[in-house]
């Protein structure tokens, strides 16, 4: 998909993505960022279309046998578009690539 790319978060990212969770009617701890960060520095992706943020992932690694993936979100405008699955692909290569056996749990919405 022309235009679209996937990139580690960096911090203003990570904030930014903090306020779509909260724009979707999820309640993440202002401090949740920062865990996952300290454990696992690469743990946020974002996904970019012509330099706007428009999707984004964490998948943080806890050792070899166990990750975690939260914050799957993408934005209303791209929803359906194929950017969101990339991005998903690309976090659970991130998470399997060093241990292929690694059980990895995640967030999950009813509605979704």
């Amino acid at each position: 998909m022309a235009g679209f790319e996937i990139a580690t978060a960096s911090a203003d990212d990570v904030a930014r993505v903090m306020g779509w969770a909260k724009d979707e009617g999820w309640n993440p701890a202002n401090t949740d960022r920062l865990a996952f960060q300290a454990v696992d520095p690469g743990a946020f992706l974002i996904g970019r279309l012509d330099g706007e943020p428009v999707v984004s992932i964490s998948v943080t690694r806890y050792g070899a046998g166990f990750g975690f993936l939260g914050c799957y979100i993408a934005r209303p405008q791209v929803r359906g578009k194929g950017f969101g699955i990339q991005l998903w692909r690309a976090g659970m290569a991130r998470l399997t690539a060093d241990s292929p056996g690694r059980n990895v749990g995640l967030d999950g919405v009813v509605a979704a």
